[in-house]
């Protein structure tokens, strides 16, 4: 019966190791959506929106982006860190920054590196990125 007990429980264990193994790459699979959906002039500042999308199984706690604001000349207006997250599983969410520029003057925004991800590797979370813009203002990395 010892015998027995013992199988089962290794089984149980390898099945539960299996399962944590495969995890981690379906998760790196599964892309994170940022979209640049609306620049609106709040009070002489211009308010970012921006729809986030996790499809995965997985939350994704921390997602802090290592950015740089472009104005519409091209030139860097300011480099700042972002954060996206927490983005839960298999949901779409809203994320609004305000920043202290008026967005006429704004051209682009740079997703430079990811310097935070948890769960997730840094390159991993990177590479994940799905960026789009409805605004005349580019996002990109």
């Amino acid at each position: 019966m010892l015998k027995r007990r013992r199988g089962r429980i290794l089984h149980a264990a390898s099945a539960a190791m299996m399962a944590m193994a495969s995890a981690p790459a379906a998760f790196a699979q599964d892309p994170l959506a940022i979209e640049l959906n609306a620049a609106e002039p709040i009070g002489g500042k211009c308010r970012l929106t921006f729809v986030t999308k996790n499809p995965a199984s997985s939350a994704v706690e921390s997602l802090k982006a290592d950015t740089a604001l472009f104005g519409a000349d091209g030139v860097i207006k300011r480099r700042l860190v972002i954060e996206f997250g927490p983005l839960k599983a298999q949901k779409t969410s809203l994320r609004a920054f305000d920043f202290d520029e008026s967005c006429d003057s704004l051209g682009s925004l740079l997703i430079n590196d990811v310097i935070a991800c948890q769960p997730g590797s840094l390159g991993d979370c990177l590479s994940r990125l799905e960026l789009s813009s409805r605004t005349s203002i580019k996002l990109f990395k």
